[in-house]
């Protein structure tokens, strides 16, 4: 059970009193907003259509707190100081709105309430899909790529509320006690600082367009395997969606603002949460509360709007006509209501309006409304709790419906089918359901679309569906295919350029480095049973291709137990350069193989990939490499190859760099020295180099040239055992691998500091 945090005893987070001001705006509130989305914890909430839920824009900003939680780790930000703690998020969020809540009531702050308005403070943000294992228990069976909150929300100092039917505008303004918080004045200043030009930048996506997380056939059949669940009777429907990701560089804002323009719906959304960004344009009202009374707004069913009004009258009554939609949208409301009644008054539940054709900028919605009266004692977070996720966005039963999910889907959803929007103090409510959403990270843009899969539901309809669904946001971002580079405007969270997507060549064919696959029960895979090499190209050349195949053939006859494969490695070469765009360009090859079956008489994978090479960055400011002594030792016979069981070097790679170091130097099994995690050592001292002598060790292609060289200059070559304190009292130290060339290390320079720090290493033990 979660230790609830208690923020009435703290003074910097204790409300005082809320204010509320009448203000002037002479701009569109989008662009008004523009200034405040690019600072983190920012939460636009922008309404369009003239739908009754549609009449408010809401701008959330300067957050005195902010909350967020991944799996049990919860996160609690007060005014920068941040409080870790270990429970349910749904007990985080009971245990602040409680808290809250009555800091908002002791302080009588209501009184300065417009009658009018939704929400003078409260927490705004999101709560993604995932919070559903908080609820329920589902076997989890997708994979969790992003990385991403599975709840984010802020409490703002500043709101900014449009009545949009009025047209006044006002600022609800926070005041805490006690210091480290913006007062009135400066809150108010911020508005008037917003007159500023309109919105700044651009963006692009990939000129690869977006890529789908399925192919047909793939998605296809898994219809096909939830029809057999609906006719075996294990289910009624389930919502099966598919993911479209492309690379993204640039303003996130002015995708926003470019899809409000083209389809205007009553839940536009705008979320800046630091190192993601959403944009949802969701048309549907989850839940709503207002005191005692809550609402949902189901959507089962679209038509595209007519380009008369003869024909909108013809698809609005093919809407309501359609048995598949009824039969959906029916369903749906019964789960709604079954959910709502755990936490609502007896009889108090009805339906409302029932299949009710909306009306939007581009389509037609089905639409149910369904109300209740709220059960003494329940709150909003009980409430949330009863409906999540949204019954219409997973399926029914929805318990078996997310089991499938899961079990169809290969990644989490995050946010998509989530919930976004606000949880007020004043004991109101309202979150959208989040489709037709995109989240922008990593300098990727990605989003997700699916539909309710029914007993009748035709598989390749199914998937045309999606697609048709996903036109909303594609056609918005397919005019900015990778159109410029560098773009001003571009928030902290995406690169400049993203990645161009590569060819690479596997067991005979090009094709994309993404659907490039390994047998899962090969011993290449189980045990890393392979060898690689890590060749350098200069301009379209291969550098030292026959020293690196001759280690390939050594290799593979000790580690593989067969002779090399019998491949033109150039012509393969040059043709991977040439499809990946790299001929005028420094890049670095890698061919890789391992053991397991490709073939009917064939017992290898072979993959080679080709990418342009990045010069890597020191650690340290001095110049070239700094070492330091990895403490594990390496003791095994596969150090006299370059085999897949690479793990070691790369484990003592990440530790140097976690203690401030370019490499880490490997002991051996006797204590000696050798080489780094990348490359080869070399010791010049009086006009000789010395290359340390092991009783296992690779030499490497470009050590190779190196000596060739030092030996033209004259230096004198010698084999010498090599221990870390002679390594600590050498004039000069190269470290040498193929696409570095050799890096010399004035280690000696730094004698304490390095004995020290080996010292401390040793006496850590690790």
């Amino acid at each position: 059970m979660i230790n609830k945090p208690n923020f009435t005893t703290s003074p910097k987070t204790s409300i005082r009193k809320i204010l509320t001001r009448e203000v002037k705006i002479n701009k569109h509130f989008h662009e008004f907003a523009e200034p405040f989305v690019k600072n983190k914890g920012t939460v636009l909430l922008l309404s369009g259509g003239e739908q009754e839920h549609a009449r408010y824009n809401i701008l959330a900003t300067e957050p005195w707190l902010e909350i967020s939680s991944k799996g049990t780790n919860l996160f609690i930000t007060e005014q920068g100081r941040t409080t870790e703690l270990s429970g349910n998020p749904f007990d985080l969020l009971q245990g602040i709105k409680s808290n809250c809540q009555q800091m908002y009531e002791n302080q009588n702050s209501r009184k300065g309430d417009s009658p009018d308005l939704p929400i003078s403070a409260g927490l705004f943000g999101y709560l993604s899909y995932d919070m559903k294992d908080h609820i329920e228990f589902i076997s989890r069976t997708t994979i969790d790529d992003l990385n991403l909150p599975d709840l984010y929300m802020i409490a703002p100092q500043l709101l900014v509320i449009e009545d949009r039917v009025t047209g006044r505008i006002y600022a609800q303004i926070v005041e805490l006690e006690g210091d480290g918080s913006k007062n009135v004045d400066q809150l108010l200043s911020l508005l008037t600082a917003a007159e500023s030009p309109s919105i700044q930048g651009n963006f692009t996506i990939s000129r690869e367009g977006f890529e789908s997380n399925f192919k047909r056939d793939e998605y296809e059949n898994y219809i096909s395997e939830i029809i057999d669940y609906i006719k075996e009777g294990d289910i009624y429907q389930v919502n099966m969606s598919q993911r479209f990701t492309s690379g993204f560089s640039g303003n996130p804002y002015v995708l926003f603002t470019e899809l409000f323009k083209e389809n205007p719906a009553a839940f536009f959304s705008y979320l800046n949460c630091g190192d993601h960004t959403i944009v949802s344009t969701s048309p549907e009202r989850f839940i709503f509360q207002d005191k005692k009374r809550i609402e949902a707004k189901p959507i089962k069913g679209t038509r595209p709007r007519g380009k008369t009004v003869e024909e909108d009258d013809i698809l609005k009554a093919e809407l309501q006509a359609s048995p598949k939609d009824d039969a959906e949208l029916s369903m749906i409301v019964d789960l709604l209501r079954n959910d709502m009644g755990k936490v609502c008054k007896g009889g108090s539940i009805r339906v409302l309006n029932h299949k009710s054709p909306e009306i939007y900028k581009n389509v037609f919605h089905l639409v149910s409304t369904i109300e209740g009266i709220l059960e003494d004692g329940k709150d909003s977070i009980d409430l949330l709790k009863a409906c999540f996720p949204g019954g219409s966005i997973t399926g029914c039963p929805k318990i078996r419906s997310m089991e499938i999910i899961d079990e169809k889907e290969p990644f989490r959803r995050h946010i998509y089918t989530g919930a976004i929007g606000y949880i007020g103090f004043n004991n109101r409510m309202d979150f959208s359901i989040v489709i037709r959403t995109a989240t922008i990270t990593g300098g990727k843009v990605l989003f997700s679309v699916g539909g309710g899969i029914v007993y009748d539901s035709d598989p390749a309809d199914e998937f045309d569906e999606t697609l048709h669904k996903a036109q909303s946001l594609m056609k918005v971002m397919n005019r900015h295919i990778d159109k410029a580079r560098n773009l001003p405007g571009q928030t902290g969270n995406t690169p400049e350029l993203f990645q161009k997507q590569l060819y690479c060549w596997n067991d005979g064919k090009f094709i994309l480095e993404k659907d490039a696959v390994i047998p899962g029960m090969s011993k290449g895979y189980q045990y890393g049973k392979g060898i690689f090499e890590t060749l350098k190209i200069e301009k379209g050349k291969v550098e030292y291709l026959e020293e690196h195949l001759g280690r390939l053939k050594k290799g593979s006859r000790i580690v593989l137990g067969e002779e090399l494969t019998e491949l033109d490695w150039v012509g393969i070469a040059e043709l991977l350069i040439k499809r990946n765009g790299l001929q005028d360009s420094t890049a670095v090859m890698k061919i890789m193989i391992s053991e397991g079956k490709s073939g009917l008489f064939y017992n290898q994978n072979i993959t080679v990939t080709c990418k342009r090479y990045e010069t890597r960055k020191p650690i340290s400011k001095t110049e070239g490499f700094t070492l330091v002594i990895y403490t594990r030792k390496r003791e095994n016979f596969l150090a006299d190859y370059k085999t897949m069981n690479y793990l070691f070097y790369l484990k003592a790679g990440e530790w140097a760099k976690e203690n401030g170091f370019d490499e880490a130097v490997i002991l051996n099994a006797d204590g000696s020295v050798s080489e780094t995690n990348t490359g080869n050592i070399l010791l010049l001292r009086d006009k000789c180099i010395i290359v340390p002598e092991s009783k296992h060790r690779l030499p490497g292609v470009m050590e190779r040239k190196i000596l060739g060289d030092y030996k033209h200059k004259g230096f004198k070559i010698v084999k010498e055992k090599i221990d870390p304190q002679k390594l600590f009292k050498t004039q000069t130290i190269l470290v040498t691998n193929s696409l570095i060339g050799a890096v010399e290390s004035n280690i000696s320079s730094s004698l304490g500091y390095f004995d020290t720090r080996l010292r401390r290493f040793q006496r850590s033990n690790l």
